[in-house]
Parts: C-alpha cells; structure tokens; sequence
C-alpha cells in the first residue's frame, strides 16, 4: 500500500473498496436498517482469522460471495451472526478452501 494523490493505492485499498461495494452486501444493508455495522470481510482474513479461530467467531456465522468487477473476481463473506440462513437471500456457493480445512482439522 502506498499514498496517493487521492488517498491510499494498492491492492488492499482496492479490495476494500470492491468488497464494500458488491451486490450481495448492498441487499443486506435494507434488511439490516436498525444495526449500525454490516461486517464484509475479504477471503484471506476469513481464512487466516475466522476458519482458523482465533477471536472465537464462528465460520458458520459468514456466508462466501463473491462478484465480478472490472473483470476481476472478488472474494468475501457476509457476517450474519446466529441469523439462519433461511433468512438470508445469497444463494450458498461452496468454499474452494473449507474442504481442505476440514480435512486437515480431522488429522489434527
């Protein structure tokens, strides 16, 4: 990351803004009018902090989406707490790493 003229530059800063801008978030935030945070977070810190359980969250609190923008794909998960997924309206995609996480916490 670095400064630019018009604020930071880079590959974090530009992920951030993308994540906060997919489709996905923007349909929950209506649903969520009386909450004061709606949590994003991209798929490496879902992977290093969330799966890995540090913080105690619970994985099965997020939920993976992910959009195209400018031709580039985007990676993230939705913070839904205890709501069930019944209520939540991204249709589930499986997540390319969990199988492997799984699989490894079983031969720990």
């Amino acid at each position: 990351m670095a400064a630019g003229g018009l604020g930071a530059v880079g590959r974090a800063p530009v992920e951030v803004c993308r994540l906060v801008d997919l489709e996905p978030l923007r349909r929950e935030l209506p649903r969520r009018a009386g909450e004061d945070l709606v949590l994003i977070v991209s798929a490496a810190l879902y992977r290093e902090v969330v799966e890995s359980g540090f913080g105690g969250l619970d994985p099965a609190d997020f939920e993976y989406v992910s959009a195209v923008v400018k031709g580039q794909t985007f990676h993230g998960h939705i913070h839904y707490g205890s709501r069930s997924r019944a209520v939540r309206n991204n249709p589930p995609v499986r997540r390319p790493w969990s199988s492997f996480l799984e699989r490894r916490r079983k031969v720990s």
